[in-house]
C-alpha cells in the first residue's frame, strides 16, 4: 500500500491535476457524444451496441481511477 503522504505528495502534483482534469473532461466528452446520439450508426445496430458498449466502459473505467483515489484518500 502506498503511504498517505506519498498520496497527497502525488495528488499535489501540477502533471496530476492536469491529467485528472484531463480525465474528467475526456469522461464528460464521452458522456456528451452518447446524449447527443454520436454513437449511433442506423445503418449498424451492432456497431450502435459496440460504441455504446465501448463508451460504457471507457466511463465505467475512468469512473474507477476516481473512486480508487477517493478510496486512497480515505485511508
Amino acid at each position: 500500500m502506498i503511504n498517505p503522504e506519498a498520496v497527497q505528495e502525488w495528488r499535489g502534483n501540477p502533471v496530476t491535476i492536469e491529467m485528472l482534469n484531463l480525465l474528467s473532461q475526456e469522461k464528460d466528452r464521452i458522456m456528451e457524444s452518447m446524449a447527443s446520439g454520436h454513437l449511433l450508426n442506423m445503418d449498424s445496430m451492432e456497431e450502435s451496441f459496440g460504441n455504446t458498449a465501448h463508451a460504457v466502459g471507457e466511463i465505467a473505467g475512468i469512473s474507477r481511477v476516481f473512486e480508487l483515489l477517493q478510496e486512497a484518500e480515505n485511508e
